[in-house]
């Protein structure tokens, strides 16, 4: 199944469907890869975790949700978006109720989730015109939600954080003991910075491992999309877009020095593939030339060979992006340079 957090994809399904965000919903799509990879990591969600999402809006996050976590159950008011949900969303673990979810009475369903799954989260990019309420209703509502990770504005973050206080200032009420207190936490200090950059250290391994697998097929796929891209110009189709963005993906890939530069330039090439697709639709011309559907086809039987692999570099990365952003362990990630890698693209 494409990947909806894609440009491409995003396109194809905006003017498939005739869509476009509609103010009155405070709607805004969100499309971007790591964005959602963050917001996923954020909530540290698995088989055992059931998640309620609020505004799905074309699916991106709902997509990325559903295949981490045990059952999805979106709230979504406007019904635009139905046949979006039954071609990219129809996964027997994704739940789209449509409604206005301020009207919703929720325990009913939290107390069933809370029967099948360990935990139960409210994950979310909220609509911006009616933040402050669907957070007051969560919070205030003792529905028996676990945690809420939720992506707001800027201003509506600042807002609800209000004036920040150092913890060490609240902490010292008697300086005569400072000196002492200094000592110990510094003692202990080092050692927890060992403890935690040594566990960090050790989930790179696996991502390591599982790309290695998988790179000799990444790069057959990357030669054959190459091919692709070569007959559709020979066939008079000039699209900027698509070919923009080839020259820029295929150089980096291939002189990638670093993994996270080569799963950045693999991501792009998938994408300029997905576009390729987009243009068969258009342009019978392409799908009527053997040699075309030919590399086509192999260029799908690779990506279900690699989507095993993918998904186990891409729940490598996950595990490792939970130990780099989980607070305090993020302190110790960003005193030895660790940061959140970006998932692979699946097929």
């Amino acid at each position: 199944m494409k990947e909806i957090a894609t440009p491409s994809t995003t396109k194809y399904i905006l003017e498939k469907y005739h869509l476009n965000a509609l103010k009155k919903y405070g709607q805004n799509f969100l499309i971007d890869v790591n964005i959602i990879n963050k917001i996923v990591t954020s909530a540290k969600i698995d088989q055992t975790t059931a998640v309620i999402e609020v505004g799905p809006g074309i699916g991106a996050l709902t997509q990325v949700l559903g295949r981490y976590s045990g059952k999805v159950t979106s709230f979504e008011i406007d019904e635009r978006f139905m046949p979006v949900y039954q071609e990219f969303l129809n996964q027997d673990n994704i739940e789209i109720i449509f409604g206005d979810f301020m009207e919703q009475d929720i325990k009913p369903i939290v107390d069933q989730l809370k029967q099948r799954y360990q935990k139960v989260c409210l994950v979310a990019n909220l609509p911006y015109y009616i933040t402050t309420a669907i957070i007051e209703k969560v919070v205030l509502g003792n529905f028996g939600i676990d945690e809420m990770i939720v992506m707001v504005q800027k201003e509506v973050a600042l807002k609800m954080t209000g004036i920040y206080k150092n913890p060490l200032l609240l902490m010292i009420k008697d300086m005569g003991t400072i000196v002492f207190i200094a000592l110990v936490i510094a003692v202990a200090g080092i050692v927890w910075i060992r403890r935690v950059y040594l566990r960090i250290n050790r989930l790179q391994a696996p991502i390591t491992e599982a790309y290695a697998a998988i790179d000799g097929m990444l790069h057959q796929r990357a030669e054959r999309i190459g091919q692709l891209v070569d007959m559709t110009e020979k066939a008079g189709i000039r699209d900027a877009t698509l070919f923009y963005s080839w020259q820029d993906a295929y150089p980096r890939y291939t002189e990638a020095a670093t993994l996270d530069e080569s799963v950045s330039a693999a991501n792009d090439i998938s994408s300029a593939f997905y576009h390729i697709m987009t243009l068969t639709e258009t342009f019978p011309v392409l799908i009527a030339d053997p040699q075309f559907v030919r590399i086509q086809l192999g260029i799908c039987d690779v990506e279900d060979a690699l989507n095993p692999g993918i998904r186990a570099f891409n729940e490598a990365v996950l595990q490792y992006n939970i130990a780099v952003q989980h607070y305090p362990d993020t302190l110790v990630a960003g005193l030895f340079g660790f940061g959140p890698k970006t998932l692979l693209l699946m097929s």
